[in-house]
């Protein structure tokens, strides 16, 4: 009987801690009707429990104060929307999302839990950083979507974060009325594809020292940067048009086409990040940068220069 009731406690702690780790919210589920429109950011706290002042045990953080953060999220009712972040050292932008809908086990027709994500690799569950899990809580007052992540394990610091109903639009005219902007926004699949795809082929089978692409998605607009080994002149098309060609299933890859080239990116996780390009002769392989991380003219002027020199 000692060993069952030992066993008993130790299911029920482990069940515990498991619901702490991955966080909780009040659930007031509500039809997707409902659910669909644009949400603000309206609470976003940490509270610190190795941070003490006399008289009290924790401290806690206002972020959105503190950082001056607006943040929206847009919700539809096919599994897309958008993020809109911005905050005292970043200027507002928008990114498409993929949304997944949990319903209630008791209410099959209410939505109890959404999550979204832009795709990032470094998407965490906080606002404004990628990914996020946000319980409904649907009142008649008001429509909230809400998640509490305890401070446990290494977490030294709980956090609390409130969207607060603000409209029926789902898509971001709303938005872009209240901060007087308009944001241009690539497709959740092609969104990470946009900045710089960089091919060193200097050393490669490939008839080009370099080629590289200044890829604006939202636009759908290119800069295309190659030098050919054969007579080593640097070409630049400036604004050239991509078009895509996204599959309705990421088992096959996005094709785009520019300046009369066509290159191919896997999705295999939903989002497209490296392009590739392959012939019967020869292959390049694409890698991704930011923008802020290099200037492409001066990488594609250093290759030149090197290759010429070896030559």
């Amino acid at each position: 009987m000692k060993r069952k009731l030992t066993a008993i406690i130790t299911t029920m702690v482990l069940a515990c801690v498991l619901v702490f780790a991955t966080g909780c919210y009040t659930s007031r589920p509500a039809v997707m009707k409902k659910l669909v429109g644009t949400y603000q950011l309206t609470t976003f706290t940490r509270t610190y429990t190795d941070e003490q002042v006399e008289g009290e045990d924790t401290i806690s953080h206002d972020l959105i104060t503190e950082k001056g953060i607006t943040a929206y999220l847009i919700i539809a009712s096919d599994g897309t929307g958008y993020y809109v972040y911005g905050d005292k050292d970043t200027p507002p932008y928008a990114r498409a999302v993929h949304i997944t809908y949990t319903y209630d086990d008791k209410k099959p027709d209410k939505v109890k839990e959404i999550t979204y994500t832009d795709g990032s690799t470094t998407s965490g569950n906080a606002p404004g950083i990628g990914r996020e899990t946000l319980g409904l809580n649907f009142k008649i007052s008001e429509k909230l979507l809400t998640y509490y992540t305890p401070a446990i394990f290494s977490q030294k610091y709980s956090q609390s974060a409130k969207y607060t109903k603000l409209s029926k639009v789902a898509d971001l005219s709303y938005v872009q009325a209240q901060l007087h902007t308009t944001f241009v926004v690539p497709r959740y699949e092609i969104a990470g594809l946009d900045g710089l795809q960089v091919f060193d082929g200097t050393y490669s089978d490939s008839p080009y020292i370099y080629y590289c692409l200044d890829i604006r998605a939202g636009l759908e607009q290119a800069d295309v940067y190659y030098a050919l080994k054969s007579d080593c002149v640097p070409v630049k098309t400036t604004s050239a048009p991509i078009t895509f060609d996204i599959p309705a299933d990421n088992t096959s890859p996005i094709t785009l086409t520019v300046a009369g080239t066509t290159f191919f990116s896997d999705h295999y996780t939903g989002v497209a990040t490296n392009l590739y390009h392959t012939t019967d002769q020869y292959s390049m392989w694409f890698a991704r940068y930011d923008r802020s991380s290099m200037s492409i003219e001066q990488y594609t002027s250093d290759l030149l220069q090197a290759y010429t020199s070896a030559q």
